[in-house]
């Protein structure tokens, strides 16, 4: 190891058991390790080899070193997609660029540094990432800098309001009185829940009004379900409440993602989602059939929407830890028992909320 290129060639050129002349060795060009070789084999092919060695070596190096230099600057500062493509000098250009920005950087504050990437950002994607970096830092020095996206990318204004609420900061509240006025459901959403989190009472009254009509409004997996998730963050009983509404839409097929969300809502313990919850196993409407063999014989059964609902929230209980999924309680503990009977069947389910039994049978 850190032996020159010279005496490489010097060491290749006195073994007596290699034949051909010894090919130019850059320094740094190949790999220090022992080699195998064959008697009477060529120089040339054993170099190419060590060129080959110290190639395959650097690029799994390279990647590792990459992702920890973006990872300390928070931002896509090299990019290898085209590395191996470009030309000894421009790939020196990028390391001197690397080092420069590292020089400039150092002794700089988080907040500097994402500050200072949102500034130079060279395109859209690049903006967003340092914009995400800032709502998760949650410094309130960089949320002038997310809204300010909403000039650059006026088409976005939803994943800014994302990002602001994520954020977390009470000066957000002045432009989230102005979107939650536009028609964009996620914009919507988001905004309503800074106003709720941080508003007047008019505005939180304003907020709840808006969250009632998302999650009224035309279904849409991508709205109402994703809705479910940022609404229980916010831990308000009033807008729990709310997200459990979407428990009783007939649009809800309990296919996985759709049976997640109930068994998330059930979670909360909150009385709408139980109550919601027992309505559905209660249902009689027709869902889709149960296809199958019995006696030898293929049959199908007529299900309802309750026997899938039921069968849902049984299997996702018994396949799935659910201490990941569930959102903090709402309410205390206790509160009484709940039954709904079915007239099928003879299983029964415990019901993730305590003291409660759901059976159907």
């Amino acid at each position: 190891e850190g032996m020159p290129a010279i005496i490489v060639g010097e060491r290749l050129a006195a073994n007596t058991y290699l034949t051909g002349p010894v090919p130019p060795i850059a320094e740094g060009s190949v790999l220090p390790d022992s080699y195998s070789f064959e008697r009477g084999e060529v120089r040339s092919a054993v170099v190419s080899r060590m060129h080959a060695a110290m190639r395959r070596t650097l690029h799994r190096v390279n990647w590792l070193v990459a992702e920890l230099v973006n990872a300390a600057a928070m931002r896509m500062l090299i990019d290898l997609g085209d590395w191996q493509d470009l030309p000894l000098e421009e790939q020196d250009q990028r390391v001197e660029g690397v080092i420069a920005w590292s020089k400039e950087m150092a002794g700089k504050s988080t907040t500097e540094v994402i500050k200072a990437n949102m500034e130079r950002a060279a395109d859209e994607k690049e903006w967003f990432r340092a914009a995400a970096e800032a709502a998760r830092s949650k410094e309130p020095p960089l949320l002038p800098g997310i809204l300010a996206g909403a000039e650059k990318y006026p088409e976005k204004k939803a994943a800014l309001a994302e990002m602001a609420f994520r954020h977390g900061s009470p000066e957000a509240v002045r432009p989230a009185r102005v979107w939650i006025k536009l028609k964009d459901a996620t914009l919507k959403l988001y905004t309503a829940l800074i106003l709720t989190r941080h508003g007047t009472a008019e505005d939180k009254g304003n907020a709840l009004t808006a969250l009632k009509d998302i999650m009224s409004g035309p279904w849409d997996n991508d709205v109402q379900l994703d809705a479910v998730d940022p609404m229980l963050s916010v831990n308000d009983a009033g807008i729990t409440e709310i997200a459990c509404s979407i428990l009783r839409r007939p649009e809800l097929d309990w296919g996985y993602s759709d049976w997640t969300v109930a068994h998330r809502l059930f979670l909360t313990k909150h009385p709408a989602a139980l109550s919601a919850l027992l309505e559905v196993l209660e249902s009689t409407a027709d869902s889709k059939d149960s296809k199958g063999e019995w006696q030898g014989q293929r049959v199908t059964r007529k299900l309802s929407r309750g026997d899938h609902a039921a069968a849902a929230l049984a299997s996702i209980r018994l396949k799935y830890e659910f201490p990941k999924y569930a959102p903090a309680p709402l309410f205390p503990p206790g509160g009484g028992r709940a039954r709904a009977t079915r007239r099928a069947g003879s299983s029964s389910l415990d019901c993730a909320a305590p003291g409660c039994e759901v059976h159907w049978g």
